[in-house]
């Protein structure tokens, strides 16, 4: 075979093995605010692999078409991610954050996976560090989830640090936290009466972070320490979900869904939940909602929890809102 003809074909079956890894999802700009939301579950092919045996999503296609959409979608979403901070209610001011604000109607669960979105299973220098039993990775995400925590198709979610608890990043340790106020049991307790299912998403960089296998498990078990006591002192059979992976530095900010998959505003957490964790229920997504702080107002430190929450097609609460002193 010609020296040229065989590059060529080498070339190919190179381009054909990288696109092959390739996750399937939706772009975030198709999130549609005033549309109902698609279907909750991904079909069989669609499913993220997890630990209870769903499937692999679909293959991207093959060859050098399948790079160019590949490519043609990231881009697309790194110019959706430059301007998410207007269109999600980021940037000075508070008051908009501050109404909850329906993000998406119907019974779906979510968009699903695109080509240029990070895998549901990617790997991290966290997966596979010892954790409490109970507790289980897939890929960079840690979860527990609650013994009496059941399938449900309406979901209270929260973030955890400045939402459901007061931290301070100079405070270290289990124990270096506090309920944001006297009235976020209560507010827990009263969505588990009114029939809800209630979970944490939360992003702890700290653990992805870490360098050093003791470093590692030093986060590990002080975020562990922290949210296992906080579900100890409310009460309530809420499950846990930790986006492990560190923060993207600022001078590289890429589409936040391919860099990982379950770091908000990335919906894999959510994903995850859904697909993997609720009994097969589909959600409920005009009853469900998520409450968090990092809404984009003056003096947040990001619209993530925002950002997050419109990604997913999930009415909104910011803290002050859901939780009033």
């Amino acid at each position: 075979m010609p020296a040229k003809r065989k590059a060529a074909k080498q070339a190919t079956k190179e381009d054909d093995k990288q696109n092959g890894d390739a996750a399937t999802v939706v772009d975030a700009k198709d999130v549609k605010t005033d549309a109902p939301a698609p279907a909750a579950a991904a079909s069989a092919a669609d499913a993220a692999p997890a630990e209870n045996g769903s499937k692999r999503p679909k293959r991207a296609a093959s060859g050098g078409k399948a790079a160019a959409t590949a490519a043609a979608a990231t881009k697309e979403q790194t110019k959706s991610d430059d301007s998410s901070s207007a269109a999600a209610g980021g940037g000075g001011g508070g008051g908009a954050a501050d109404t909850a604000a329906s993000a998406g109607s119907g019974s779906g669960g979510g968009v699903k996976p695109q080509a240029g979105w990070a895998s549901l299973t990617q790997s991290s220098t966290a997966t596979g560090s010892p954790v409490p039993e109970a507790w289980k990775w897939n890929g960079t995400l840690l979860y527990w989830i609650h013994p009496e925590s059941k399938g449900n198709s309406k979901l209270a979610t929260y973030d955890f640090d400045g939402c459901l608890a007061a931290t301070n990043m100079m405070k270290k340790g289990a124990d270096a936290w506090k309920p944001l106020n006297d009235g976020v049991i209560p507010k827990l307790k009263a969505a588990a009466a009114d029939g809800y299912r209630l979970a944490i998403f939360t992003n702890q960089s700290d653990i992805g972070r870490a360098a050093k296998p003791d470093g590692r498990q030093k986060q590990i078990a002080e975020k562990i320490g922290r949210l296992s006591a906080f579900v100890k002192l409310s009460g309530m059979p809420i499950s846990i979900f930790i986006a492990t992976v560190k923060a993207p530095p600022k001078t590289d900010r890429k589409s936040a869904f391919a860099y990982d998959a379950y770091r908000k505003p990335a919906t894999g957490m959510w994903r995850f939940l859904v697909e993997s964790c609720n009994d097969g229920i589909e959600p409920d997504m005009k009853a469900s909602f998520f409450v968090g702080d990092a809404a984009g107002r003056k003096g947040d430190h990001s619209d993530t929890d925002l950002g997050f929450a419109k990604n997913v097609g999930l009415t909104f609460h910011t803290e002050t809102q859901y939780f009033p002193k």
